[in-house]
C-alpha cells in the first residue's frame, strides 16, 4: 500500500462505511460531488430533473440537496481538510499516524463506532501524545493517570471516528476485526526503513515484556496467528543484526544485539527523524 497516492488512502477511508445498505460507499461519495455540480451549473434544475439526467434515485438527490449529504462525504471532506489524504513518508504528520497505527497494533482499541482508544503506562503516555500532535488531532485528553487501578488512556475528543477511519484505512483493526488472522498493515511491507522503525519501535515500547536473566532478554506475546508472528519476526530482522526468532506459540523474543537497535527512550518520540 503506497500512504503517498491520495486516491488510495482516500478510497480505502471511504470503504469502511460500507454495509448491506451502502455498498459501494466510494460511488456514493462521487455521485454526491456530481449532484452538486449539477446543481452549481444548473441552479434553476430541479432535483427530478437531475436525478434523471445522472440517473440516479430521486429520493437520494433531493435528500442531498436538502442538506442531508452522505455522511461520508463529511467526514471525507473534514480528513482532506487536516491533510490526512496527502500524506509523504517523511512527513510529520504520517510519522504521527504511522506511531497511531503501531499503536492501536501493540496497544489500544478501535470501538464499533471507529473511536479509538491509545492505552499507555506512564513512561508511553508522552510519546503516545507527541504522535496525537504530529498527526494533528484537535483535542485529546488523558483519562484515568491518577488511578492505579486503571491503565492510562487517551482519548481523541475532535474528529474522533475521523481519525479512526483513516487509520484502519492504513491498516488498523477495529474492535469486531479479527485480530488473530490479521497481519500488519500493509504500507508497512514497502514503506522507507525509517517508517519500518517508528513501527517497530513503538511496537516494542508497549508489547515488550523483559525476561532477565535470559539469552534473549526481551519477549513480544502475542496471541495471533503464525503467520502474523512470523511477519512480526521479519520485521524486526530487516531493522537489526541480532537474534529475532519465534520463542513460542505466542512469542517473539529478542536477543541484546537485536534489542540494542531500538530506542525505546521517551526522547525518541519527541524527535523528527
Amino acid at each position: 500500500m503506497d500512504v503517498t497516492d491520495p486516491t488510495t488512502v482516500r478510497t480505502r477511508f471511504l470503504d469502511t462505511y460500507a454495509g448491506p445498505d451502502r455498498p459501494h460507499p466510494y460511488r456514493e461519495h462521487e455521485q454526491y460531488a456530481l449532484v452538486l455540480d449539477h446543481r452549481q451549473r444548473h441552479p434553476r434544475m430541479g432535483a427530478q430533473n437531475i436525478a434523471k439526467r445522472i440517473g440516479l434515485p430521486e429520493e437520494n438527490v433531493v435528500a442531498w440537496l436538502d442538506g442531508d449529504p452522505p455522511a461520508s462525504y463529511l467526514a471525507a471532506k473534514s480528513a482532506a481538510e487536516r491533510g490526512w489524504f496527502d500524506l509523504s513518508w517523511g512527513g510529520e504528520q504520517f510519522r504521527g499516524l504511522n506511531v497511531l497505527v503501531a499503536w492501536l497494533s501493540s496497544s489500544g482499541r478501535i470501538d464499533g463506532d471507529y473511536v479509538p482508544v491509545f492505552t499507555a503506562d506512564d513512561v508511553a503516555v508522552s510519546a503516545c501524545t507527541k504522535a496525537l500532535d504530529y498527526a494533528d488531532v484537535g483535542g485529546y485528553e488523558v483519562r484515568h493517570s491518577d488511578d492505579p487501578d486503571r491503565v492510562t488512556e487517551l482519548h481523541v475528543t475532535d474528529v474522533a471516528a475521523v481519525l479512526g477511519r483513516v487509520l484502519v484505512a492504513l491498516g488498523a483493526v477495529t474492535a469486531s476485526g479479527d485480530t488473530r488472522r490479521v497481519g500488519l498493515p500493509p504500507y508497512v511491507a514497502v514503506a522507507p526503513e525509517p517508517v519500518r522503525r517508528w513501527f517497530a519501535d513503538v511496537y516494542l515500547l508497549n508489547n515488550g515484556a523483559p525476561r532477565p536473566g535470559r539469552r534473549e532478554p526481551v519477549a513480544i506475546y502475542e496471541e495471533r496467528s503464525r503467520a502474523y508472528l512470523e511477519s512480526l519476526v521479519a520485521l524486526y530482522r530487516s531493522l537489526c543484526d541480532g537474534r529475532v526468532r519465534l520463542g513460542g506459540e505466542h512469542t517473539v523474543v529478542l536477543d541484546e544485539d537485536a534489542l540494542g537497535s531500538f530506542d525505546l527512550s521517551s526522547k525518541r518520540f519527541e524527535t523528527a527523524t
